[in-house]
């Protein structure tokens, strides 16, 4: 008997292929059990809800982040497809990354859809393009009209996440649903950088960045990442033989508007460490 591995399958996100480290599929159908008053107990089970599913997978961001384009849309929805298995209308839920000095870029998406996979499992095979990552010494951090928190600069590290709650509302004979809504969307980033101070204002600060990846030698390649909100928490710390780290958490809950204008000084923050050669990185065509 012979197994499928991960080189016998492709993935595809709205037709563009994505290259991959890691993917699993959910499918989660709401089935509650039937108790008869005079019964202690139950063979019977009748649903409660419709199927719920998701799509989570991790890959290395090599240029402009198509995913992007979702975060904070209503009005797009996403295909996907795995090797052979295909659903046709999900939404992006959950994105989000970590930048380490000298590491490559690694993005980890949620994809919601409320409906089975669709298809068979058929393996594939091929060659994929040689594909150099985009990687955080190739970072720059800048400080942004809005920003009252400070000069932000030597940053060790940073965390982004983009959270969406998608629902799917049912009307009365139909297992698939007529519509879904989007709740409350909310960017979190958090950064320790070299910056100490122990004030934390009940309203927040107001604070403003951009996290800009670019390619060393090809200025029209590159993504940002944007994050303009209040200072809402702080953590110190520190163990023995390191360096006292503080970390400041900030979110945007208004993704309606997230045009940035660039300061004119030229004013940015660098990841620090960052002294290899940069990986290069093209964006797939």
């Amino acid at each position: 008997m012979s197994f499928s591995s991960y080189k016998n399958a492709k993935i595809l996100i709205n037709g563009i292929p994505f290259y991959s480290q890691r993917l699993s599929v959910s499918e989660q159908g709401g089935i509650d059990p039937a108790y008869l008053l005079n019964e202690k107990y139950n063979r019977n089970y009748v649903p409660n809800n419709g199927v719920g599913s998701s799509l989570r997978f991790s890959y290395l961001l090599t240029g402009a982040d198509y995913l992007t384009n979702f975060i904070g849309d209503e009005t797009q929805s996403i295909s996907g497809y795995f090797g052979g298995l295909y659903f046709k209308s999900g939404y992006l839920k959950n994105y989000s990354f970590s930048l380490v000095p000298n590491s490559p870029v690694t993005i980890d998406a949620e994809i919601v859809f409320f409906d089975s996979l669709s298809g068979n499992f058929t393996e594939s095979s091929g060659i994929a393009p040689t594909l150099q990552c985009l990687n955080a010494a190739n970072a720059s951090i800048y400080n942004v009209p809005g920003n009252t928190i400070g000069g932000i600069c030597k940053v060790n590290s940073l965390n982004y996440n983009y959270a969406v709650n998608v629902d799917p509302q049912y009307v009365v004979g139909k297992v698939l649903p007529e519509r879904v809504v989007f709740g409350q969307k909310e960017v979190n980033v958090d950064f320790t950088y070299d910056k100490y101070n122990g004030f934390l204002s009940v309203s927040g600060k107001q604070a403003a960045l951009t996290v800009k990846l670019y390619h060393p030698e090809e200025a029209t390649i590159f993504q940002t990442y944007d994050c303009q909100g209040p200072l809402y928490q702080k953590e110190f710390s520190t163990a023995s033989n390191d360096i006292i780290n503080y970390r400041v958490f900030i979110k945007q809950n208004d993704l309606s508007s997230t045009d940035i204008v660039y300061p004119s000084d030229g004013s940015e923050g660098t990841l620090s460490l960052s002294t290899r050669p940069a990986l290069y990185f093209f964006t797939p065509t």
